[in-house]
């Protein structure tokens, strides 16, 4: 449309039109950002009289109820637009009466050729009465810069970016292309000129442009991931202020190659940790087969009993690279670890006569491999001194197993009410003990805490440094 009004009412060459249409493209994100109509006249045969070949309208507010490309601009209603066009110089604040008869203000500065000579203006209208509002932006030294510069540069702001972008007319036709967008369609086997290629030829989907409109115009969110080739592309579609037929669409490139390497290498890395966490649980429980195979042909007591403790520390650590193997990650559930603890105990280690319940209560939070086995550890310790020395004389028992995730450092509470300790404290620490207090300071950065209960049994208590 702009090309054809200017043919038909102006006498600017081919090139002059062209250097209008780079200004044109810059004027929809330029609405929108000063929040203000704008548009381009050129001058016509007739000194007095401009014509309106370039309109857009920002989405929140518009002054005009119509689109007024192709009509005229008389210098009586419009003096700052004829004004700069004789003069070249810019204009602001000029007092202006619309198509519309609205009263308006007008910044109204000059386009021009490469010879310097004017050969249209770029026109931003406020409503009369706003413009002595301090927070109305129109036309600032700042918006001056970035239009002369994208004239500059012609029109060649999205060289400097790292995505590919491509810009489609309305009729589904290349008019831009970056640098960038260039050389991802030579990387993916592209080798020619895209300019003035139709969407439905160098489209890098099944998408066709007619398609592609009604999405648009229903406002559906367009977003694609490509592979060809070697390379993967993730592609969007978006498109500017739609005025009648005066609309671009642009399509945004962007190489998502190394990205793509990255996730398949994090899935293959989980692969690996689960295959590792695997055999090393396989590799435990033989070892406890092995022991247990050991501990029957044992015939002293004591030594069965250590052999007891040494199987169930191997178990236990065999639980948590189960768990880890079944996340398919480095990290596990601390409740899950506790649950198949507290099982593996109840199912091996009491007596038919007795009855003890397991009660695991408050926070559920995922601990890394290296503390997920230390606190397994711990915690086997634990149960296995509850299940040694708390219920010696009680048929019952309740064990209750608190969880409390912090900031920095989470806790585990572990309470039971059994025949508690002594009243002048543990005298005589065992191998379990050492081997819990060892581990809280040295592996978990934590404390122990050995306390009796507020009736009876016995409260342990450690914390840990978070992952």
């Amino acid at each position: 449309m702009l090309e054809g009004v200017c043919r038909l009412y102006t006498v600017l060459l081919k090139e002059e039109i062209e250097i209008i249409k780079k200004t044109r493209n810059l004027m929809p994100t330029l609405s929108e950002l000063l929040g203000v109509d704008m548009f381009i006249d050129c001058l016509t045969r007739d000194k007095n009289v401009a014509i309106v070949v370039a309109q857009s309208r920002p989405m929140k507010k518009t002054l005009y109820k119509r689109d007024i490309i192709g009509e005229f601009a008389l210098r009586k209603n419009e003096p700052a637009v004829l004004r700069t066009l004789e003069t070249g110089l810019p204009t602001r604040k000029s007092k202006a009466t619309t198509q519309e008869d609205i009263n308006v203000i007008q910044d109204v500065i000059p386009i021009k050729n490469s010879n310097n000579e004017t050969i249209a203006v770029l026109i931003a209208e406020m409503a009369e009465g706003e413009s002595d509002n301090e927070n109305v932006k129109i036309f600032d030294k700042k918006t001056l810069k970035i239009i002369r510069d994208f004239r500059s540069f012609e029109s060649k702001v999205t060289d400097f970016i790292k995505e590919g972008v491509v810009v489609f007319d309305h009729k589904g036709k290349v008019t831009y292309f970056n640098p960038m967008a260039k050389e991802l369609y030579n990387k993916i086997g592209y080798k020619g000129d895209i300019l003035g290629e139709d969407f439905d030829n160098i489209v890098l989907t099944s998408l066709l442009f007619k398609n592609l409109l009604e999405k648009i115009n229903e406002k559906i969110e367009i977003s694609h991931e490509i592979h060809a080739g070697n390379y993967y592309l993730s592609v969007d579609y978006f498109i500017n202020s739609k005025v009648e037929e005066n609309f671009n669409i642009y399509m945004i490139l962007r190489d998502i190659t190394e990205e793509k390497k990255k996730e398949k290498e994090l899935i293959l890395k989980s692969v690996a940790i689960k295959e590792i966490h695997h055999r090393v649980k396989n590799s435990l429980q033989t070892i406890a087969s092995l022991l247990r195979i050991q501990k029957r042909r044992v015939k002293d007591n004591e030594t069965k009993k250590i052999l007891d403790d040494s199987i169930n520390r191997i178990v236990s650590i065999a639980i948590t690279h189960e768990l880890l193997c079944e996340n398919g990650f480095d990290n596990a559930n601390i409740k899950e670890i506790i649950k198949t603890l507290s099982s593996n105990f109840l199912r091996n280690y009491l007596d038919i006569s007795q009855k003890i319940d397991i009660t695991i209560v408050g926070d559920n939070f995922l601990v890394n491999s290296n503390n997920a086995t230390s606190i397994a550890l711990v915690i086997n310790e634990i149960f296995q001194n509850i299940f040694d020395h708390a219920f010696k004389s009680e048929e019952n028992g309740q064990i209750k197993v608190e969880l409390k995730e912090g900031p920095f450092f989470s806790k585990i509470k572990i309470s039971d009410n059994g025949v508690g300790i002594p009243e002048n404290g543990i005298k005589k620490e065992g191998l379990g003990l050492t081997i819990i207090k060892i581990i809280v300071k040295e592996k978990l950065k934590g404390n122990l805490k050995i306390s009796k209960g507020i009736k009876n049994g016995t409260v342990m208590e450690f914390d840990f440094k978070n992952n």
